[in-house]
């Protein structure tokens, strides 16, 4: 009985060990990119930029995927805040795009929470 005690004892602690030092998942947006025929835009340049004061400051580009959507991991701005504050954080950030002949044109906005992925679709203009 004792040793039955003893290995279950030790399997719980096992546990919550192991539970309690899993990797949280990452905190990302994904921008999916069509154009007016709702068709996914591959190569497409996107800019993501922190839109609050609340916000910490973010600014990065990248550019959509052969799938049509680009990335952007935003735990660098979560990870800013406290165990506590990050709970029931928001982060706000304006989207453009780097259109042919028209330069950078805000196209949108997203909000993205901390371990959580965000998504968005951006039609292009006609």
């Amino acid at each position: 009985m004792m040793q039955s005690f003893l290995k279950f004892s030790i399997l719980l602690v096992f546990l919550t060990v192991f539970l309690g030092c899993q990797e949280k998942d990452p905190s990302i947006a994904k921008i999916f990119v069509r154009n007016n025929n709702n068709i996914l835009i591959q190569d497409m340049e996107v800019l993501l930029v922190a839109n609050d004061s609340n916000t910490p400051e973010f600014n990065a580009t990248a550019r959509t995927s052969q799938a049509g959507y680009a990335t952007f991991r935003l735990d660098e701005v979560f990870d800013q805040f406290t165990k506590q504050e990050k709970r029931d954080r928001l982060g706000y950030f304006k989207i453009y795009l780097q259109i042919e002949g028209e330069g950078i044109v805000k196209m949108g906005e997203i909000s993205a929470r901390p371990h959580i992925t965000a998504v968005k679709t951006i039609y292009l203009p006609n």
